[in-house]
């Protein structure tokens, strides 16, 4: 049998050998020759696996985060929507009920105060109450009501229109 390159030739020093296998295990030494990578190719290797674990770990974790962030922002998005409807909602009916105060009930108010200025010209001890509670018109202002003695209910601004 002839030794091929991952065989080594026999050392074998029994009844069969000759003097050359004594030879040849005496003057040299059987030196082992490294089948895998060297101790730092080995070390190299652990640092590379370890370093793609890590950077697994990293690009998992900011996916979670993108992912996260992403339904965050739909959710705050469909939070300000509905808060904008029912917003928009409550202005309509607002709306109305501003409408409804200025055509049904401000007439009265001012009907009545009309008649306690009336009541209060006639009545002295009754002025200083009047003028406690309902301050003058300013000067440019047009007559309140029909009595027109300048007391009037401050005028509310209209709110902005779409």
């Amino acid at each position: 049998m002839e030794p091929n390159q991952t065989q080594l030739p026999s050392t074998d020093t029994g009844p069969g050998a000759g003097p050359q296998a004594a030879a040849l295990q005496a003057p040299f030494p059987q030196v082992a020759v490294p089948a895998g990578p060297t101790l730092e190719q080995q070390q190299n290797l652990r640092e590379m696996r370890s370093l793609r674990d890590e950077f697994t770990a990293l690009r998992r974790l900011v996916m979670v985060s993108l992912a996260g962030l992403t339904v965050m922002a739909w959710a705050f998005g469909v939070f300000a929507w509905r808060q904008m409807t029912f917003s928009h909602r409550q202005l309509e009916e607002n709306r109305l009920v501003i409408a409804d105060f200025e055509s049904n009930l401000q007439p009265l108010f001012r009907d009545l105060l009309n008649k306690l200025q009336v009541y209060a010209a006639s009545n002295p001890d009754f002025r200083p109450v009047l003028n406690r509670h309902f301050q003058a018109a300013p000067a440019g202002a047009p007559p309140a009501g029909v009595g027109g003695s300048g007391a009037s209910i401050p005028a509310q601004p209209k709110p902005p229109g779409r």
